[in-house]
């Protein structure tokens, strides 16, 4: 079997999808227009065979051309044309597969070729990254240069660049952003701040910190962005003033007697309550980074798209590790001296979980798995997953829901099939995996909570907290049940009397 005229033309709209999808992720409006405008042209052609057959060729060469206008001189026939030879490799591999399958498996090459040829062309894949990262970070100390301001010159060109910046070719924002992205250092952060404030808002820039995010770890990591999103918190003006008052609402015998604690029930719930009504009030004001944030979930790959359940899943993300995280370290650090260091850990931990749940970060399979786990406490649970916090919770990020950009260029309506984010692997992953593997994905955040964030939650933490700073905390039943007592909603399942100090430590495993 050979590539049809048919197939020559959906692969000729996808390596243009592709292109205006690169496009826009690297910031380059020159030649975006053309392009759309062939991608029109394109789809239109005739859908008979032997017409089709005439006039493709001629198109190939017109896409070429469309594509170094936006990304710079190059032979791209040279690199691309295979992608339309039936005797390729690759291709002959991919006719041989059900009918049903070919256009899908067209889609995936064709993107993957495209992206990988574009990414190796202007040196942000992975390799020049990382290779990036490493002069900047050995040579840090002795730059004199503005890095923020770079980015603004580079944000208002609209085609490639060239320039050498301590012996790293930087061709574009998004590459600049890339390197600096995996360089979370406090004085690289002060720089870019500004940009993200709203009085000095920069969307390109913001944006660009956003596109340089990986899609299966969006803002999970501890990266500039998130760095900047923590100072952005810190220097709000109510952001003491949130510590404090949770703080003050709680019992002060809190981990002295569990008699207290029930008395002081409803204290502790209105607490934790107004600790969400607080945090949800901070969504306004991060408006414009959490619009910039939004991305549309219908072109991801499958397992991706499993995860990540809805549109505003990327924009939540930012807002809980840039401003919940921020908040629920500060009350940590304040709480009372009469805390045990691990009650106070095991307390963060809860609460870490339970505003994880309010912004809505969890999937409904991960949410069963969290309340059959006994990882968070049922009275904090019952708590958190109710109707009125979780409408309030709903209602905050709306506006960003209803207002989100379509980060790819929609298919053309010669293909209906799905196309995965060129940043993922596709074709590894079968169907019956896809379920196993979003299921593990979407409850990884217990992990994420007491293993991979664990460095950057304690930090600050004495020698103990940093002994176990790498490994999961597990805790004790007797440990969980200070914390528990704080949010138990009935008093039939506490003891009347006095709870014990705890001097368990958790448990690394």
């Amino acid at each position: 079997m050979s590539l049809t005229p048919l197939l020559q033309k959906h692969v000729l709209l996808t390596i243009i999808n592709e292109g205006l999808y690169l496009a826009q992720k690297f910031g380059f409006e020159k030649g975006v227009d053309d392009l759309i405008t062939l991608k029109d042209k394109v789809s239109k052609l005739p859908h008979d065979e032997t017409i089709l057959k005439k006039i493709i060729e001629d198109q190939k060469d017109i896409v070429f051309t469309g594509l170094a206008v936006v990304f710079g001189n190059d032979d791209y026939a040279k690199h691309l044309r295979h992608l339309f030879d039936s005797d390729d490799k690759e291709i002959k591999k991919i006719l041989k597969k059900d009918a049903k399958e070919i256009q899908k498996a067209l889609t995936q090459h064709t993107q993957n070729e495209v992206n990988n040829f574009i990414k190796d062309k202007l040196k942000v894949s992975k390799k020049y990254i990382t290779e990036a990262q490493d002069i900047f970070k050995k040579n840090m100390e002795f730059f004199v240069v503005n890095f923020a301001e770079i980015a603004k010159l580079l944000a208002m060109n609209d085609s490639p660049q060239n320039f050498n910046l301590y012996g790293v070719q930087i061709n574009s924002l998004y590459k600049l952003i890339k390197i600096l992205n995996g360089i979370n250092t406090k004085q690289l952060a002060l720089q870019f701040l500004p940009y993200f404030e709203q009085e000095t808002f920069n969307p390109l820039i913001v944006k660009a910190f956003f596109n340089a995010e990986k899609t299966d770890g969006f803002c999970r990591h501890s990266t500039l962005l998130i760095l900047i999103g923590e100072l952005l918190t810190e220097k709000h003006p109510s952001f003491t003033t949130i510590v404090s008052d949770f703080i003050k609402a709680l019992p002060a015998s809190s981990t002295k007697s569990g008699a207290l604690l029930v008395k002081n029930d409803a204290l502790t719930r209105e607490a934790f309550i107004a600790l969400v009504d607080d945090i949800l009030k901070l969504v306004g004001n991060f408006e414009l980074c959490l619009k910039s944030a939004a991305q549309v979930l219908e072109n991801r790959e499958e397992v991706i798209r499993a995860l990540h359940t809805t549109q505003d899943i990327f924009l939540k993300t930012f807002f809980y590790f840039g401003c919940v995280s921020p908040i629920l370290k500060k009350i940590e650090q304040n709480l009372p001296d009469n805390w045990p260091q691990q009650t106070s850990k095991m307390l963060r931990l809860e609460l870490s979980f339970a505003l994880d749940i309010v912004v809505g970060l969890q999937t409904p399979r991960s949410l069963e798995k969290i309340k059959t786990s006994g990882v968070l406490c049922p009275a904090l649970l019952e708590l958190c997953t109710s109707t009125e916090l979780q409408v309030k919770s709903e209602q905050s990020f709306e506006p960003f829901i209803q207002n989100v950009e379509l980060e790819r260029p929609a298919e053309s309506s010669s293909s209906h099939q799905s196309q995965p984010d060129p940043d993922e692997k596709p074709g590894k992953i079968t169907p019956k995996e896809q379920e196993t593997d979003a299921e593990k994905l979407s409850f990884s955040m217990h992990d994420l909570y007491s293993r991979k964030r664990i460095v950057r939650f304690y930090s600050g933490a004495d020698s103990d907290a940093k002994k176990v700073s790498h490994q999961k905390i597990t805790s004790t039943p007797r440990q969980r049940k200070n914390v528990q007592v704080l949010f138990n909603k009935n008093e039939a399942t506490a003891s009347s009397a006095p709870v014990a100090e705890e001097s368990d430590s958790l448990t690394p495993q």
